[in-house]
C-alpha cells in the first residue's frame, strides 16, 4: 500500500509495544505495555495473544497540499465597543470542491480518483469528511501533556462502511484460516471470534494450515 501526504507536514506515526487480544470478543482490541489486561482476556482457554512491537515511522510531505475551496459572506455584525466603528463583522464560510496545489510550481489540480487497494492519501480532517472516501485518511493525532501534538496513533476514515450482514457460517475459508491461526488445537471452545473460527473450519473438515 502506498501512502501518499498530501498535507504540509510530516506525519509521524508513533505507536506502542503491547498485546493484540481476541479473547473475550468479536474482535481483536490493542493493550500497550503495561496495560493490565482484563480478566476475560487472561482466563480466556484459548490464549488468542499476539504480541506486537512498538512502531515509529514517518510518511514525508509529497509536496502537494489538499484544501477545501473556500467562500466567505458577510450575514451580520456584532459589538465589540463602545467607541465609534466598534461593531465588527461576522462571516459564514462555505466549503466547495476540493483542490490539491503543488507547493513549488503552484498549479491546481483537482484530487486524484480513487486506485482501490493501491493508494492511501492523507489529508486534513476538513478535506477527509468532504471527500467522505475509503481512501482518503486523516491523522489521529496525540499530544503530550502541555497538548502539543507529537505525532499520531492511527487514522481517521469519514467515509460510511457499508453495511454487513455476514455471519459465521458466510466467512470464506480463507477468513476463517486466517482467524483460527493462533486458536487452532486448542480444544477448550470460548466466545471469542478465534474460537468460533476452529470450530466453523471443524464443522467444515478443513484443517487448519497452522
Amino acid at each position: 500500500m502506498k501512502f501518499v501526504n498530501l498535507t504540509p507536514h510530516d506525519i509521524n506515526i508513533v505507536r506502542p509495544g503491547g498485546v493484540a487480544a481476541a479473547c473475550g470478543a468479536y474482535h481483536w482490541e490493542f493493550f500497550p505495555e503495561g496495560t493490565e489486561l482484563p480478566e476475560d482476556v487472561v482466563s480466556c482457554p484459548c490464549e488468542c495473544m499476539v504480541g506486537v512491537p512498538s512502531l515509529e515511522l514517518t510518511i514525508p510531505a509529497s509536496g502537494k497540499i489538499a484544501r477545501c475551496k473556500a467562500e466567505e459572506e458577510m450575514v451580520d455584525s456584532i459589538t465589540v465597543s463602545e467607541v465609534w466603528n466598534g461593531r465588527v463583522p461576522i462571516f459564514r464560510t462555505s466549503f466547495g470542491a476540493v483542490e490539491v496545489t503543488d507547493t513549488a510550481t503552484k498549479a491546481v489540480e483537482v484530487f486524484p480518483e480513487p486506485e482501490e487497494d493501491v493508494v492511501v492519501y492523507i489529508t486534513s480532517a476538513l478535506v477527509a469528511e468532504r471527500l467522505q472516501r475509503a481512501d482518503v485518511v486523516s491523522p489521529h493525532t496525540i499530544r503530550d501533556a502541555a497538548g502539543k501534538i507529537t505525532g499520531c496513533d492511527g487514522f481517521v476514515r469519514f467515509d460510511t462502511p457499508p453495511a454487513s450482514t455476514k455471519d459465521m457460517s458466510e466467512f470464506e475459508t480463507d477468513e476463517l484460516l486466517m482467524l483460527a491461526s493462533f486458536a487452532w488445537g486448542h480444544y477448550d471452545w470460548c466466545n471469542c471470534r478465534n474460537c468460533q473460527a476452529s470450530d466453523e473450519l471443524a464443522r467444515r473438515g478443513i484443517a487448519s494450515a497452522s
